[in-house]
């Protein structure tokens, strides 16, 4: 897949201008199918981070017997690209017709990281919502503190805007975690909506999604979110939350670029440029990664010891799979 260069022109006034495009779909409830949960659009304002894992020979895997989960993870990860964006507010939307079974509220939207993960013990769910009905029960984690809309007992629809996403519970970024166990039988058991009723992965997926292709499609590694050109020292915390400069100022000591990436699989490499005007390179850092992350942050820059910066900087950022697949943003 290849995408278009980004080029950013160094002025005194630098703005860094995003636009966010939000999915508007139609949310007619469809029997036995599972709509999006998010008012966002998939690979453009959020992104799946992690999937549902399945026991394979020992190991923890995803539906295609892949590396995009972790230990006991028993749902899907849909991400925000940062803090910014989930103060604006982003709806979490009910994935099917059912009824609210629990709810739980009161939790504030700080990062685990950042408070010490026992003070989440008992709660990693954070603020979350249970729908169910006589097929299945679906269980919404992370809201935003004081968004959730219904109560228990509320009669809900596919597409009835439950709250919105926050950084309550266990995590250390703004997403949505949604879980589904099938009732339909009488064992109540988990379910991948990527896979369907099948307990293992190899087999051809059935997906409950009702868009099935652009789910898989964006289940994926290497998922480059977030970039850009930043004059000071800077961290994954601190783009999360929108904590540096868009500007650059009159003086300045550092030029850095930096990206943020989901899912990155051991024995992928990054490589990240800086070119100048003349399609020099002005920074340029490679990266092999030594095991899965659900997210990573990476930069490359340059002390600037007194040199002015001038005419226009391109970023190019190269992601090359472990099976030789290279992608370009």
């Amino acid at each position: 897949m290849l995408y278009e260069s980004k080029c950013f022109k160094i002025m005194k006034n630098l703005k860094l201008i995003i636009l966010i495009s939000l999915l508007i779909s139609n949310v007619s409830a469809h029997p036995g199918g599972l709509l999006f949960p998010l008012d966002c659009e998939l690979g453009k304002s959020c992104w799946i981070s992690n999937l549902p894992r399945h026991h394979v020979q020992g190991k923890q895997v995803d539906f295609r017997c892949g590396p995009i989960t972790y230990e006991r993870n028993d749902g899907t990860d849909i991400a925000l690209k940062d803090i910014k964006q989930m103060n604006e507010g982003v709806s979490v939307i009910s994935p099917i017709n059912g009824v609210v079974e629990l709810k739980e509220e009161g939790m504030s939207d700080i990062s685990a990281k950042t408070i010490g993960y026992k003070a989440s013990e008992g709660r990693e769910c954070g603020n979350k919502i249970v729908i169910s009905n006589n097929e299945m029960q679906v269980k919404l984690c992370h809201l935003k503190n004081k968004s959730i809309r219904v109560s228990v007992g509320d009669e809900i629809n596919a597409g009835d805007i439950i709250g919105e996403v926050g950084l309550s519970g266990l995590t250390d970024h703004p997403h949505l975690h949604i879980s589904l166990l099938d009732k339909s039988d009488t064992v109540v058991r988990e379910v991948d909506p990527f896979y369907g009723p099948q307990s293992d992965c190899g087999l051809e997926p059935k997906s409950l999604w009702l868009n099935h292709e652009l789910m898989e499609k964006h289940a994926a590694t290497g998922i480059v979110y977030n970039y850009g050109f930043a004059f000071e020292n800077i961290t994954a915390e601190r783009t999360m939350s929108g904590e540096y400069l868009h500007a650059q100022p009159e003086y300045t000591e550092e030029f850095i670029a930096f990206v943020d990436i989901f899912s990155v699989n051991r024995g992928d490499k990054l490589t990240v440029t800086i070119l100048d005007s003349s399609n020099n390179v002005f920074a340029k850092r490679e990266h092999e990664f030594g095991k899965y992350q659900a997210r990573y942050f990476l930069f490359a820059g340059k002390n600037l010891r007194g040199e002015k910066l001038y005419g226009e900087y391109h970023l190019v950022i190269k992601y090359k799979h472990l099976g030789g697949k290279e992608d370009e943003f």
